[in-house]
């Protein structure tokens, strides 16, 4: 594997993970270029603090794509770009004219949306993102 990493421009690699359910985990890769100094014991405790303090992160990593309860089903790359800009303070027109589609495009995007999050409105879809959030974590 270390030839191959080499080719790819990576001298060493720290490989992290995050599980957030028993169907779900969450890897962070922490390259270093060829000839980099090791990482060292410092480096690797390092890495696995942040792994563990940012819970949410890895959350939200896997509910905006759908993949993490409440969702029933992973979302398609639009919907992606919609629930992303849902989160923000745009309207639905706005939405609509960011992305080129017509308004009524974006909302049935948006309707598909909240029902896979079991939600029926931007509010509740927000609060989602805001719940707390615990899980098991190792490196």
């Amino acid at each position: 594997m270390k030839p191959w990493l080499e080719r790819q421009g990576v001298g060493e690699r720290m490989v992290g993970a995050f599980t957030l359910s028993d169907k779900s985990e969450s890897y962070f890769l922490v390259d270093r270029q060829p000839n980099s100094p090791a990482f060292t014991e410092a480096d690797r405790q390092l890495f696995y603090e942040l792994l563990i303090s940012f819970p949410r992160l890895h959350y939200w990593l896997f509910l905006e794509r759908g993949l993490v309860a409440p969702a029933h089903r992973p979302l398609s790359p639009r919907e992606r770009q919609v629930l992303n800009l849902l989160m923000g303070p745009m309207s639905e027109l706005e939405i609509a004219q960011s992305l080129a589609l017509s308004k009524g495009t974006v909302h049935n995007y948006i309707g598909n949306i909240y029902k896979n999050f079991v939600v029926s409105s931007r509010y509740e879809l927000i609060q989602l993102w805001l719940k707390p959030v615990s899980a098991v974590s190792y490196v």
